[in-house]
C-alpha cells in the first residue's frame, strides 16, 4: 500500500488528504487565501498526524481542475516543488472525477452528469461512468449555459451531481457534492503507474482564458 498524499484546491473548499498503512486523514483549510498559504500547513499537520516525515510520500494526487484559476495552479506549483525534490510521481485528478467519486461514496452513483459552478452565468460540466475502479468521460468536460446542461439531462435522465454554488431545478433532483482530496485520494490509490507523470509534466487543465466579466457585461446581466 502505497503513502498518497493528495491536494483539492479547484474551487473555494480546499482540502488535504493523506493515505498511510490503509488509513485516510484529511483536512479542510478555512480562511482567508487559504489556497496559497495553507496548503504546506495542512500537509504538515497530516505528515505529524501520522507521524511520518514528507520523504514516506511515495505518489501525489493533485486536482487539475477544471476550476478556479489560482487554486489550480497553486496546487500545480505546490505538487510540481514537493515531486521534484521527493523524485516521487503525479496523478492528475479532474475536479469533476473527484466530485463523482464523492457521489458514489453518499448514494453508490456509477454514472451521472457532474456540474461544478463556473461563474459567469456558466458551468464546468461532464457525463462520467465508473469503470474498473476508475471514471471514464462519455462526453469530455467542458464551459456551458446551465439551460445547454439541462437539456442533456432531459434527454438521459441521469443522476445529477451538482456543486453546492450551484441551485438546481429539475428532474432528477441533484446529488450536492463537492470535489474534495479524500475522495482524490480514492481515485489515485486505485491509479495504475500508466496514470502518473513526472512532476514537471504536472499541469492545469483550463477551460476558459476569460476569468471575469467587464463592467459592462455585468451591468447588462443585471439588466436582463
Amino acid at each position: 500500500m502505497k503513502t498518497i498524499l493528495a491536494l483539492e484546491t479547484s474551487t473555494e473548499i480546499a482540502s488535504v488528504a493523506l493515505l498511510h498503512n490503509n488509513e485516510q486523514k484529511s483536512v479542510e483549510l478555512s480562511g482567508v487565501n487559504t489556497h496559497s498559504h495553507g496548503l504546506i500547513p495542512a500537509i504538515h499537520e497530516l505528515l505529524e498526524a501520522f507521524k511520518i516525515d514528507l520523504s514516506k510520500v511515495e505518489l501525489i494526487a493533485y486536482g487539475c481542475g477544471p476550476g478556479a484559476f489560482t487554486g489550480v495552479r497553486t496546487a500545480c506549483g505546490v505538487v510540481q516543488g514537493i515531486a521534484y525534490g521527493l523524485d516521487i510521481p503525479v496523478v492528475a485528478i479532474g475536479s469533476l472525477h473527484s466530485q463523482a467519486e464523492a457521489a458514489f461514496e453518499q448514494q453508490v452513483i456509477d454514472e451521472c452528469i457532474c456540474i461544478l459552478d463556473a461563474r459567469m452565468g456558466e458551468v464546468y460540466w461532464t457525463h462520467l461512468k465508473r469503470q474498473n475502479g476508475g471514471w471514464i468521460e462519455l462526453v469530455p468536460q467542458s464551459l456551458a449555459r446551465m439551460d445547454e446542461v439541462r437539456a442533456y439531462v432531459d434527454q438521459t435522465r441521469l443522476p445529477v451531481v451538482c456543486g453546492t454554488q450551484l441551485e438546481w431545478q429539475g428532474t432528477p433532483s441533484a446529488v450536492l457534492a463537492m470535489p474534495h482530496a479524500k475522495y482524490s485520494l480514492n481515485i489515485a490509490d486505485r491509479a495504475t503507474s500508466a496514470q502518473y507523470v513526472i512532476a514537471q509534466e504536472a499541469q492545469p487543465v483550463y477551460l476558459r482564458n476569460k476569468v471575469a466579466l467587464t463592467t459592462a457585461e455585468r451591468l447588462h446581466a443585471k439588466s436582463e
